[in-house]
């Protein structure tokens, strides 16, 4: 199984055509593994920067799309890619992360992880910010005594559709992705969300 590597703005927009025609449209087991994902390369400038590429990504026929959160779940997302059929883009971002899974996590991809529970609303994130998310949701639990869920929503395509669903049904979703609000994490949420005929308060942060 060939493994590429290289930046996400190089990945998904120097050599789209050919992840799209070469990889994407024949089902390919290529894993596409890019760094830099949204702006965590910093100094490095706009043109290190993907904050295009999920939205790219995505619109493949084929390709699965997948963020990861911290080094556990990175070590997982490999092995899983092992035994996986088609291609999968592997995004990553370059900022340091806490460890978020502990040793008994399993992970499955297209399965969303809820990594704080409650209903009085959700954060459906993923990647790197999935740490600020967990903070924030502890600091409203402390200073609010609000119950917010969280959800490491690690496979972008294709969405786990019930977690969705399910965090709806708190009546407030806030998906939150170091992408462009547009085309990314929280397009895919909005979309299930309107496809399922619900309601919520809804708003996106990237």
């Amino acid at each position: 199984i060939p493994f590429a590597f290289t930046m996400a703005p190089f990945m998904s927009m120097r050599a789209c055509e050919q992840c799209r025609t070469d990889i994407a449209y024949p089902g390919l087991n290529v894993r596409l593994v890019a760094a830099y994902a949204g702006v965590s390369g910093g100094i490095s400038g706009p043109t290190h920067w993907g904050i295009e590429d999920c939205g790219i990504m995505c619109s493949m026929p084929n390709m699965t799309v997948i963020e990861v959160s911290d080094p556990v779940q990175a070590e997982q997302v490999l092995s899983a890619s092992l035994s996986y059929e088609g291609p999968i883009y592997i995004r990553n971002g370059i900022v340091p992360t806490f460890r978020i899974h502990g040793d008994d996590y399993q992970y499955r991809i297209g399965r969303a992880d809820v990594i704080v529970d409650g209903d009085d609303g959700a954060i459906i994130c993923s990647g790197t910010v999935v740490q600020y998310a967990v903070l924030a949701s502890l600091e409203i639990r402390k200073t609010c005594k609000k119950q917010v869920r969280v959800i490491d929503m690690h496979t972008i395509k294709p969405i786990d559709r019930r977690a969705v669903i399910e965090a709806a049904g708190t009546g407030t979703v806030l998906v939150v992705q170091d992408h462009n609000v547009i085309g990314g994490l929280g397009s895919q949420v909005a979309r299930v969300i309107a496809e399922s005929g619900l309601s919520a308060r809804f708003a996106i942060a990237g």
